[in-house]
């Protein structure tokens, strides 16, 4: 009986033991940890912006007119030049000396006269005379004072139409003389000599040009 009774005891144990270990093994296996889902993170593509590129729109280009073919153009017609046909004289005022400080007339006064010829610029020429004459009277006796030149006339009218212009070269050559006639006394004083002038005178009638003892005015006669 004590035998049958340690029998069951030590297959007690022998199961207890054997629950122990297996319990003790089960504790020992490795617990596989839980596996938790990671998000994955996903690349979402970076959206670049695309230029919006306007739709061509055709463009009409106009056929170009060709301009109405041109018509000849009068050509303008030059205004006559007034030194065409011009004619006229130039009025001369020569101081005369013995007569001035003798208290005579002073100035011996001529004309000479002068015209255009030919195309632009205008050929100018002319001759006149200037003559002088005058006699002082007194209880003493006579002073008298004669003079007698010739004029030429050179140069040329040229200019645009409105504004001509004469360039005139005169000459005035000639014989003065001084005649002294007392009671028992008669003397004579000759003179000669020439003169030369450069003269510009705008086209007008009257136009003067003067200096120290002389003076010439331009008449216009024709032209």
């Amino acid at each position: 009986m004590s035998i049958y009774r340690n029998t069951i005891f030590k297959i007690v144990q022998w199961l207890i033991a054997i629950l122990v270990v297996g319990s003790l093994t089960a504790g020992c296996e490795p617990t596989e940890p839980a596996q938790t889902s990671t998000p994955t993170q996903t690349n979402t593509p970076t959206q670049t912006a695309t230029p919006t590129i306007p739709a061509a729109t055709a463009t009409m280009t106009p056929t170009p007119t060709l301009p109405p073919p041109a018509l000849p153009t009068a050509t303008a017609t030059q205004p006559p030049s007034a030194c065409s046909g011009l004619a006229g004289y130039l009025e001369v005022a020569v101081l005369v000396g013995p007569a001035d400080v003798a208290g005579l007339t002073p100035d011996a006064v001529g004309q000479i006269p002068f015209a255009a010829s030919g195309s632009g610029p205008y050929p100018i020429s002319g001759s006149g005379s200037i003559n002088y004459e005058d006699t002082l009277i007194k209880e003493w006796g006579t002073y008298a004072v004669t003079l007698n030149m010739a004029g030429t006339i050179t140069g040329s009218c040229s200019g645009p139409a409105g504004a001509e212009q004469l360039h005139l070269d005169v000459e005035l050559s000639g014989d003065q003389l001084v005649v002294v006639t007392s009671e028992g006394f008669n003397a004579e004083y000759p003179w000669s000599g020439t003169h030369q002038f450069a003269l510009d005178f705008p086209l007008m009638d009257g136009a003067t040009v003067q200096g120290e003892g002389w003076a010439f005015t331009l008449h216009i006669t024709a032209g």
